[in-house]
């Protein structure tokens, strides 16, 4: 399994002590969704999973690349075992 995180939209911070706050909780946010998935790698094959992070919205979504069209209903449901 392979895992890719993409960030929607970076939020711009001047004071280098908020930028490091805000790095410290995506790298957070990047291990617990790391372990969530580590818990149904069993499901993934040779898709790469990717964690998109939009911060304006405050909430993060999964979508599979590489799926094969008959593996997608055990994905989806692997998938929606973690919330």
């Amino acid at each position: 399994m392979n895992i890719r995180f993409e960030t929607v939209n970076e939020i711009r911070a001047e004071e280098q002590i908020v930028k490091k706050m805000l790095d410290e909780a995506q790298e957070r946010l990047k291990e617990e969704m790391t372990k969530k998935l580590d818990t149904i790698k069993h499901v993934f094959h040779n898709e790469t999973v990717v964690v998109t992070i939009d911060y304006e919205k405050s909430k993060a979504s999964i979508s599979v690349e590489n799926a094969q069209p008959d593996r997608i209903p055990i994905i989806r449901n692997a998938i929606n075992s973690l919330a």
